[in-house]
């Protein structure tokens, strides 16, 4: 990008860079002109560069591609002092804002109010008095290239990439070149917070589902261990969905980590690529003012903090997940090792009255032998003996039991 440069020095003027999502520069170009067109006359149209004049001043637009963006530059020169530099400049900015017609997403926004001051006093005063019109004021004072150099306004979070910035040369030799070269870095660093900010804004998914996923983690894991430890044992079934939950949040985490972790490589090499900026415009403290340009590079830093810290409670949770499957496995082994023991025990017990059944059918197995004995014996006698036939059967019982057992081992053994 090379943003459209300051000529004239002597009177104050307000630089804005707005950075959009990406856009056809000539179909952008009609759309901003249309808007401007509808609301002043004699809009100057060149290429993607338009003019007009406005009230207390003259405003000049400029459309270019930078990265995978649009940027819209617009200066404007005013015709007052500059003391009304923040007041009016503020105010005919929010006024001729072309942005809203096109409904085109802003990813960043800087402002660079730039006035050329007889002296350091009167350009210190003149920045104190901007920061009156600006609702969260900042005082940080540097010295950047012979230019006094602050940031007027510190922001919330979410809009961290809208920047107010001051800049005032103190002396007239290469005061022209050295100043544009700063707004250029300016203009560039706006670029690159647009990475962040969209960066961000396509994570914001992720970001926004961590806290309650925690939520809904922690109560389910804990209500898991609860249940393990419980004297009524956990069913199958119910084992089988907590795993199928676990398993499921844990490719969700896995998933969820790998994608940011890529995010904070990106966030990481953005903010590397500011910082790169800001040691080059070398800032020197001004008076006993603090400077500003390290406060920036601090709250660039914070972004790749807001991945690192999504990353460690991602991981956490992951971990606490590891923890209840681990419980889980631990407390099935324990069912099978207890199933196993039963299972042994009934066998035992099984065994045993297999071998009392067994030995039971040995006496039974006797009693037959020997009840078929004496039943022989005794139509023996009656051929023999007819008389004394039952007596002979009678003494004959006992020799039947011996003849019945000695039989029933001799089988047994073969």
């Amino acid at each position: 990008m090379s943003p459209t440069t300051v000529k004239r020095l002597q009177e104050p003027r307000l630089v804005r860079t707005q950075v959009v999502e990406r856009f056809d520069e000539a179909g952008f170009t009609k759309q901003i002109y249309g808007s401007l067109n509808s609301k002043y006359e004699s809009v100057d149209l060149s290429g993607n560069s338009m003019a007009l004049q406005v009230s207390d001043g003259r405003l000049q637009l400029q459309v270019e591609s930078a990265e995978v963006f649009t940027v819209l530059t617009t200066i404007l020169t005013l015709n007052t002092g500059s003391q009304d530099l923040a007041s009016t400049g503020i105010r005919l900015m929010g006024e001729i804002d072309p942005l809203p017609a096109t409904s085109s997403k802003v990813y960043s926004t800087f402002m660079v109010f730039v006035s050329e001051e007889s002296d350091e006093s009167h350009a210190y005063a003149v920045i104190k008095e901007s920061q009156l019109h600006l609702p969260k004021p900042r005082l940080g004072i540097g010295v950047v290239r012979g230019s006094l150099f602050s940031v007027l306004e510190s922001k919330d979070d979410g809009e961290r990439f809208s920047k107010h910035y001051f800049i005032s040369p103190l002396t007239s030799r290469d005061s022209a070149k050295r100043l544009n070269e700063t707004i250029e870095d300016m203009g560039y660093i706006a670029v690159c917070s647009a990475q962040l900010s969209k960066l961000l804004s396509d994570s914001n998914n992720l970001f926004s589902a961590l806290k309650p996923g925690e939520v809904e983690i922690s109560e389910r894991t804990e209500s898991y261990l609860w249940g393990l430890i419980q004297p009524e044992p956990v069913k199958l079934e119910t084992l089988e969905s907590w795993i199928g939950y676990i398993m499921e949040r844990e490719a969700s985490l896995s998933a969820m980590i790998s994608t940011m972790r890529g995010n904070l490589i990106q966030a990481e090499f953005i903010v590397s690529r500011i910082e790169a900026v800001f040691r080059r415009m070398n800032e020197r403290s001004f008076s006993d003012e603090s400077t500003c340009l390290d406060g920036e590079v601090m709250e660039y830093r914070r972004v790749p903090k807001l991945y690192e810290d999504f990353i460690v409670r991602s991981e956490a949770l992951k971990s606490r997940l590891g923890v209840v499957m681990d419980s889980v496995r631990t407390y099935l082994s324990i069912q099978q090792q207890k199933f196993t023991l039963e299972e042994q025990k009934a066998s035992k017990e099984q065994l045993v009255r297999l071998v009392g059944l067994q030995e039971t059918f040995h006496k039974v197995e006797i009693f037959v032998l020997a009840v078929y004995m004496t039943e022989m014996a005794r139509i023996i006698f009656e051929v023999v003996a007819e008389h004394e036939a039952l007596l002979f059967t009678a003494f004959f019982i006992p020799v039947a039991l011996v003849l019945a057992w000695a039989v029933s081992r001799v089988l047994h053994r073969e």
